[in-house]
């Protein structure tokens, strides 16, 4: 977790910072809630998660921690902090405000219309190139910067230890994942139902909780991209690349299932080498993804058409 500061009057003290009760973590919670986990969680005693006290001590110690205290800032928690006059501050604090008009009356007979207008000029210090040299050369100069602490590798959210992984304390006993391997026919529930389901309970804590409606969402459109994907090429290849994926079928197969293991290895072998220039001619395209510009044509298309078809709405 990262926490940015962004302000005029310097970085802030770690008193201050003590006070925010998001950034709080309590030591004896943290304590009951894993060895609950270990205990009662199937997902957790697979994976061969134990209770470590040397881990926890060195979660909670630091200047976060007070001598004595339960209650403080974990140790890895990265706190940065932003001048106000930096350019990235201004573009983070950046956006439409639209009290400058103040308090003013509006005759009865007469409408208020807000203009907004917006410049289609791109600042070339935000370009993509030199942001990249300005990343790279703040790595070079040694500033800090967040890091990822538990690994490179991000856990994958169709594993159906997703849920009580990320969110223990709405499974805490890891019964209620998504993709349960233990559901089968008719009880079978995508993720996108599932979630809607666990938000609409009554009185619903997954509702409550600030992050899982975030988190699950995205995870769901991004499995909607990855199903709404098509291999396209152009029409003088296909007969081509056909022959060709079927001859290397079985090398395709295999590569498949390296890739999966380790998503960094490289071709090898001659045949390898030539799967891999096949693969690199087919072309990716998006079908019927949400929020993509084809998905706003087809509704627009569809707007046309019932207009065309029944008229212009008047709206009163």
């Amino acid at each position: 977790m990262c926490v940015l500061f962004v302000g005029k009057k310097g970085r802030p003290k770690m008193d201050t910072i003590r006070s925010m009760e998001p950034l709080l973590v309590s030591k004896r919670r943290v304590e009951i809630m894993l060895r609950f986990l270990v205990e009662n969680n199937p997902h957790y005693r697979d994976a061969s998660v134990s209770f470590s006290r040397r881990n926890l001590d060195l979660l909670c110690s630091g200047p976060g921690f007070l001598p004595g205290e339960d209650i403080g800032i974990p140790s890895t928690l990265e706190i940065q902090y932003l001048p106000y006059g930096d350019s990235a501050a201004e573009a983070v604090n950046s956006g439409y405000d639209a009290e400058e008009r103040g308090d003013f009356l509006i005759p009865e007979d007469e409408s208020y219309t807000e203009i907004t207008g917006f410049s289609n000029t791109v600042s070339a210090g935000n370009g993509h190139q030199s942001s990249k040299v300005r990343a790279l050369q703040w790595v070079l100069d040694h500033k800090p910067y967040v890091s990822v602490q538990p690994g490179s590798k991000l856990f994958p959210d169709r594993d159906p230890r997703m849920l009580t992984f990320v969110f223990p304390h709405l499974d805490p006993w890891g019964i209620g994942g998504f993709n349960h391997t233990s559901r089968s026919g008719d009880a079978i529930i995508s993720m996108q139902h599932q979630t809607r389901n666990l938000l609409m309970q009554y009185d619903s804590p997954f509702e409550r909780d600030p992050n899982f409606a975030y988190v699950c969402w995205n995870a769901v459109q991004k499995l909607e991209a990855a199903r709404s994907l098509q291999f396209r090429t152009q029409a003088s290849n296909l007969a081509y690349l056909a022959d060709e994926i079927n001859e290397h079928k079985d090398i395709i197969e295999d590569m498949n299932d390296r890739w999966m293991r380790d998503d960094k290895c490289t071709p090898t072998s001659r045949g390898e080498r030539r799967v891999a220039a096949i693969l690199a001619k087919l072309r990716l395209v998006a079908k019927d993804l949400k929020g993509s510009n084809g998905r706003r044509i087809a509704l627009r298309n569809q707007i046309r058409g019932l207009l065309k078809a029944n008229g212009c709405p008047a709206l009163f």
